[in-house]
């Protein structure tokens, strides 16, 4: 399941949807995974970051890719949605790629990129509505009803929809066979159309998929058979198919069941073998899942104040944020551009669509006036734009004056990163511009 969610399957089903629910790619340390690299030998492939619900599960998968252009950069490719109902069953996916020529995510072209689906009380698909992606977005294209005449064994009609109304008669049939974990062993595509030879509909089978796991639930076969005109001795309908695409996929695994390499092999029929396709390897890279709730709030009235905190001396001065007995304090000596950062513990916003950052500052000596400014970062030395919260302050007065700021959760891939990796993953960042100012945190 989890593996599933990390890298996909090349034709996600309505079959193989049904039993994607319960998405949590964690350890059992309490660590959570944050982004998983992939490397072609020593070349990074791809990376693919995870951004997950309140419950726990993923909400959503952003997949970035090399460009062949800039050697090392990476720039965004694909980012999955996922949605469940509240037995946490996956009940809505949603495929986009990457348009370079308008700089945003767009549905992706290929069938099944996006569904809806409902359940029966057994927990089977009952119904999946396909979408397809046209001018005004997502539109619905075709519907899937699914029966079940046996254990093992399931059939699904496919209808269309035409000028709004869903037509009575299907135009594809798929027939499933699954395995004891309710996974799809084989596949079976038939059209459905009028015959006007019989007159009366004709069911014809015209593709055939095969696939096989391993223990760990990962696919190890994949076998795509086509109706190219062939006859069978025997009438099997199957047996007249040609085989089109054959793939073997070799899996190495790590203490924590997830694949740190994959082998995959393409059938070769005029070789009679399999020859070499690819040969992945990946890296996991985790954060703690101990991220303080909101509200989180320090007011720095004790030297143990600074416990779980990181910061950074930008001007290399030997001067930077620290408590100097009474509150958090940052004495500069010289100016500088590149400012001295107090990185805050890691922080759970995930609970809320709109943060409220409060602090208060003030200056030691009203002559020597300080600079100020908040950013919220996933500290990650792979990216590195600043998302500010609010402008730079100016902390010119003696008194405590109070400064707040505001973070919008949106679902577009904004992840606000800094230029220093630090061990917390989802901080806030106060940084200080040359001068003395002391402050104190409180976010609601």
């Amino acid at each position: 399941m989890t593996r599933l969610l990390q890298y996909g399957l090349a034709v996600l089903t309505a079959a193989t949807l049904a039993f994607i629910a319960n998405a949590t790619p964690s350890r059992a340390d309490g660590k959570i995974l944050n982004y998983v690299v992939e490397y072609s030998g020593e070349d990074m492939v791809s990376r693919t970051d995870y951004i997950y619900l309140p419950t726990g599960l993923v909400g959503e998968k952003i997949v970035q890719r090399t460009n062949p252009n800039n050697e090392g950069a990476l720039e965004n490719s694909e980012r999955e949605v996922y949605g469940y109902d509240d037995q946490q069953r996956m009940n809505s996916y949603e495929s986009y790629v990457w348009d370079r020529a308008s700089l945003t995510f767009v549905g992706s072209p290929k069938v099944g990129s996006k569904t809806s689906t409902t359940f029966d009380e057994e927990g089977r698909p009952l119904e999946v509505i396909y979408y397809k992606w046209g001018t005004s977005g997502w539109e619905e294209n075709q519907k899937g009803v699914f029966t079940y005449p046996e254990n093992g064994v399931g059939s699904e009609s496919r209808y269309k929809k035409l000028n709004g109304t869903w037509k009575a008669d299907p135009f594809e049939i798929y027939d499933y066979t699954y395995d004891d974990q309710q996974r799809v062993v084989k596949q079976l595509r038939s059209s459905y159309s009028f015959d006007f030879e019989s007159y009366d509909y004709k069911k014809t089978l015209i593709e055939k998929t095969v696939y096989n796991y391993d223990e760990q639930g990962n696919q190890t076969l994949y076998e795509l058979y086509a109706d190219m005109g062939g006859t069978s001795e025997s009438g099997d309908p199957e047996e007249a198919l040609s085989l089109m695409y054959r793939y073997k996929y070799e899996y190495e695994y790590n203490e924590d069941g997830l694949y740190t390499r994959k082998t995959t092999y393409t059938w070769r029929d005029w070789l009679g073998e399999y020859s070499l396709e690819s040969d992945l390897t990946y890296e996991y890279h985790y954060i703690s899942g101990g991220a303080a709730d909101l509200p989180y709030s320090n007011d720095f009235n004790a030297e143990n104040s600074f416990e779980g905190l990181d910061v950074a001396d930008g001007n290399e001065d030997g001067n930077t944020w620290h408590w100097d007995g009474q509150a958090a304090s940052c004495t500069t000596t010289q100016g500088n551009p590149e400012p001295d950062i107090l990185y805050l513990p890691a922080l759970n916003l995930k609970r809320a669509d709109e943060t409220r950052i409060r602090f208060t500052a003030r200056v030691a000596n009203a002559e020597k006036p300080g600079r100020i400014q908040m950013i919220l970062c996933n500290n990650d030395d792979q990216k590195t734009p600043l998302g500010t919260i609010g402008e730079i302050h100016e902390i010119t007065g003696t008194e405590e004056v109070e400064i707040v700021g505001y973070s919008y959760r949106t679902l577009q891939y904004e992840r606000y990163t800094c230029k220093r990796r630090k061990p917390s993953s989802a901080s806030r960042m106060v940084r200080s511009l040359p001068n003395t100012c002391r402050r104190l945190a409180q976010l609601r």
